[in-house]
């Protein structure tokens, strides 16, 4: 967490600065000057914040990440070598494609920037200069990314800062140290007016809510599982009940943790697999992982009924309510308990992805070259694209990016599957 006011970072936009070095922030609160002197501060900058340093002066550097420019001490900050290795940075995605205007785009970072482009053209609509990251987090509405800073200085510490990418500006968020409170989950709402972020802190689990435009704390839960959105609605459970709060109606109180009167349902013993309670949002449904099945828990009337058919919850298509089974490779219709397809006992083995639309993107794994299918259950159809090796990343719209030779190659599987074809970015040093 962060305390607002001593960690309030003040932007200035500037342009055609001479860089001359990368450097990182190593200390927390590390305040950022208007001149070369300590004098007021006009902010202060977080442990692992990446920054460059255009000059220096007496016991001060001038430095920038982009946007900010200010002074700072010199011990406050880490330069990186002269004659440092170049180490050339993998393509990061985003793991959404975004419908502008009739036109799709996907957001993605390389080396430092954040690129915005059509992929169908391949033509960059904008590009913003983000430093070193490690990972983004995207919104729905493809105007805020939420950015974990780099691994930096020997520590395990992450900063987290709110970019919006229409404007170029910038919220910080907060530095974690990932040894005492390691973030395994991030979730905006659909209106993007807010994002959860989950810790686990040792054996304990917690989740704080902030307001995505200005990256801001408003409420906190301690003791949880998961936290994921519904509508303005974060559904929170642990292995004791499942609770909500709807933030269109909450108070003040910061304190979102269970109480009687949001409890959705207790969780029962049958709901814990593997010390876990898994499970998935489809529709008005919560759907879990049980033991015996497969349970339905009804957000809006709290009604509990189970299917008979088990397995690990993958995902659901925008228009059925398809469930796959992992363990057996089996695709079901929730609704009407039906088997689409049965994967299982098949060589090659196969491994499932996300649906695209109201199809299943899934490969097969054969002497060490990976296959790529999209599959529609309700017409039966299948079309296979192409082999592809070294599969790093995929996501939900069915992203894939690939490195081969000196060259990284995002793929993207187009808006409508049944064109049956990919749209291609290369992107060279």
């Amino acid at each position: 967490m962060r305390n607002l006011l001593s960690s309030l970072i003040f932007l200035a936009v500037f342009a055609n600065a001479a860089l001359a070095a990368n450097a990182t922030v190593n200390e927390i609160n590390a305040p950022i000057y208007k001149n070369p002197m300590v004098e007021s501060p006009m902010g202060y900058l977080q442990v692992g914040m990446s920054v460059k340093i255009e000059k220096e002066q007496g016991d001060f550097y001038l430095i920038s990440n982009g946007w900010l420019r200010g002074w700072i001490s010199k011990p406050a900050i880490a330069p990186v070598p002269a004659g440092a290795p170049n180490v050339k940075e993998k393509v990061i995605l985003s793991e959404r494609i975004y419908a502008e205007s009739g036109k799709n785009y996907l957001v993605y970072y390389y080396n430092n920037y954040i690129y915005k482009t059509d992929i169908v053209t391949h033509e960059v609509v904008s590009a913003l200069d983000v430093g070193s990251i490690n990972a983004i987090y995207p919104s729905y509405g493809g105007e805020y990314f939420l950015l974990e800073g780099a691994y930096t200085n020997g520590t395990d510490s992450y900063s987290y800062r709110v970019v919006n990418i229409k404007n170029g500006k910038s919220m910080f968020v907060g530095v974690f140290d990932h040894q005492k409170a390691y973030i395994y989950s991030i979730d905006f709402t659909a209106d993007d007016k807010y994002f959860v972020m989950s810790f686990q802190c040792g054996t304990k689990k917690s989740a704080a809510v902030y307001v995505t435009e200005r990256g801001e704390f408003v409420a906190y839960a301690n003791g949880i599982e998961s936290a994921v959105w519904y509508g303005s609605i974060l559904i929170m459970n642990n292995q004791e009940n499942f609770w909500t709060v709807d933030f269109n109606k909450r108070n003040d109180d910061p304190n979102i943790g269970v109480r009687p009167e949001n409890i959705l349902s207790p969780v029962s013993k049958d709901w814990i697999v593997d010390n876990l309670v898994e499970f998935d949002i489809f529709g008005n449904y919560i759907l879990i992982a049980a033991k015996k099945g497969v349970v339905s828990l009804n957000i809006t009337n709290k009604s509990v009924n189970t299917t008979p058919f088990n397995g690990l919850l993958i995902d659901s298509s925008g228009t059925y309510n398809y469930y796959l089974a992992s363990s057996g490779g089996v695709m079901k219709n929730v609704a009407k308990n039906e088997t689409l397809k049965d994967f299982s006992g098949v060589k090659p083995n196969y491994k499932f992805e996300r649906f695209l639309e109201d199809n299943i993107l899934y490969y097969q794994v054969k002497d060490k070259i990976e296959t790529l299918y999209l599959f529609n259950p309700v017409q039966n159809t299948k079309y296979k694209y192409k082999a592809i090796n070294e599969i790093e990343a995929w996501n939900s719209q069915g992203v894939v990016a690939e490195s081969v030779a000196d060259k990284n190659i995002v793929m993207i599987a187009i808006e409508n599957p049944t064109e049956e074809k990919f749209s291609y970015i290369l992107l060279k040093d």
